[in-house]
């Protein structure tokens, strides 16, 4: 999804309101200019604060200028600046609550190291509500310490007072960014790191609140790191922690929306959210799976969604291994494509032993029966053969949408058993299964000269009676294409 580069903040804003919450986050990452993606922002959670009352022109234009008046605090620079053993270099950032720069450490010995330094914003500074949850982020990144979470290591004030937080500087660019360049496993190992650090956090009561690309990092060696805890809250004994409005509109679940405590099943909403961003990053098709797997952690109501982190990253594991992921549902024809991709020759196998017993079990069962019993028994066996040489053909054309190399190892494995003369004393059988790998042969891997064996050897078949008139039109028919 792209978003037209002259389309106004006004316009923007009008599009999101009009979507799912799913849609929504693509299109709010699919606008590139971050500036313009805030201000949209802002808009979307004005606009839910106040129960769409922005949903009128005007208000929408009021609201625009009183971001352009918070801005002002924005274009602070504290570039040049010293404190303590700090110099600051440049701003990085800048959110509701504090900038971020990049910073100078100086340590004994005249050793220098890049950090990245998080200020409280001047026009908070006699704010107690906000000076409190600037030190609340402090004590939160000081109790965690993960791979995947950028690490605190020093906490000091300016020498106008402002508190200042310092942490490992992470070069590198949002999770969704990164994605584009990446397959979808990859993309999916990636998001599995999120997973791991916000399950972290939880094990130590912590709820991010804030889960977006953002504030997941990729380094250029590919590492992940979680930041910005501006928001984090502290959760009781069921998972639940404090209300709060500076949310992030595009990522944030039903219930902080509301006003309600965020939760543990809060974050998995916004993983959800994430999930789906990272899947389809660069216009790549998100997948049934992994559309079912956002769509279950993103679940309007909390109790339907996963039940935690951990829940969520068991099913992404499922995916990542090819095995049924819980978001799917129980269904059996899931299950057996999930089995195909993993097991291709080993179903082709089962398949062929399947068609084996429809015929060679029934002929011992005809050798034990009265000779009245003969004609419907022979009908059964070639009911049998029938049914199972369809199940057989149309499982070979399924793998190959789902795993082309496999349906091809599939095919050479069941040509090897006709060649070892496996169904020799069962001609229908051995009809059956040639048309179905002349039809692999010719729809799917293009190899007609392979295919034409097959179909001459169902001619031969037909001759001394072991097909019937209907594999010789299917014959007539695959050799005309």
């Amino acid at each position: 999804m792209t978003v037209p580069g002259g389309a106004s903040v006004e316009e923007l804003f009008v599009e999101c309101i009009e979507c799912e919450h799913v849609e929504r986050s693509a299109r709010l990452a699919a606008i590139k200019d971050p500036a313009r993606r805030r201000r949209v922002e802002e808009l979307l959670r004005a606009h839910d604060e106040r129960g769409g009352v922005l949903d009128r022109p005007e208000a929408v234009s009021q609201r625009l200028r009183a971001l352009a008046v918070g801005d002002a605090d924005d274009h602070e620079d504290l570039s040049g600046l010293v404190a303590g053993r700090y110099r600051f270099e440049r701003r990085l950032s800048g959110g509701g609550m504090g900038s971020v720069y990049l910073a100078t450490a100086r340590h004994a010995g005249g050793v220098e190291r890049s950090v990245a330094i998080k200020v409280l914003q001047a026009r908070l500074v006699d704010s107690e509500q906000f000076l409190e949850r600037f030190r609340h982020e402090q004590r939160v990144l000081a109790g965690l310490h993960h791979d995947h979470i950028v690490a605190f290591l020093d906490a000091d004030r300016l020498p106008d007072g402002r508190p200042f937080l310092v942490m490992e500087h992470v070069e590198g660019e949002s999770i969704v960014a990164a994605c584009a360049a990446f397959d979808r496993h990859a993309r999916v190992r990636l998001f599995g790191a999120v997973l791991s650090a916000v399950d972290h956090a939880h094990a130590r009561g912590v709820v991010h609140a804030d889960l977006k690309p953002e504030n997941v990092l990729v380094t250029t060696q590919g590492n992940v790191r979680l930041v910005d805890f501006g928001l984090a809250t502290l959760v009781d004994g069921e998972g639940a922690g404090e209300a709060c409005l500076a949310w992030t509109p595009s990522h944030a679940s039903p219930e902080q929306i509301a006003g309600e405590p965020a939760t543990t099943r809060s974050d998995v909403f916004s993983l959800g959210r994430l999930l789906f961003d990272c899947a389809s990053a660069g216009g790549l098709a998100v997948g049934t799976e992994l559309t079912a797997i956002a769509a279950r952690a993103t679940r309007a109501e909390p109790a339907r969604r996963y039940a935690s982190v951990a829940e969520f990253a068991a099913d992404l594991r499922r995916f990542e291994a090819g095995r049924p992921v819980t978001a799917m549902g129980d269904r059996w024809g899931y299950r057996v494509r999930c089995l195909a991709r993993r097991h291709p020759l080993r179903l082709a196998l089962a398949l062929l032993i399947a068609l084996g017993l429809g015929t060679g079990v029934l002929g011992l069962e005809l050798g034990r029966r009265a000779a009245r019993d003969e004609a419907s028994r022979g009908w059964g066996a070639h009911t049998q053969a029938k049914v199972a040489g369809g199940v057989l053909e149309d499982w070979l054309l399924s793998l190959a949408a789902l795993d082309p190399a496999g349906a091809g190892a599939a095919a050479r494995s069941i040509e090897a058993r006709i060649e070892a003369g496996e169904f020799a004393t069962r001609p229908e059988t051995e009809g059956l299964v040639r048309l179905a790998l002349a039809r692999f042969f010719v729809e799917v891997a293009e190899r007609p000269e392979r295919a034409r064996v097959h179909l001459e050897r169902v001619r031969q078949l037909a001759s001394a009676g072991g097909v019937g008139a209907a594999e010789l039109r299917r014959v007539e028919a695959l050799e005309a294409r």
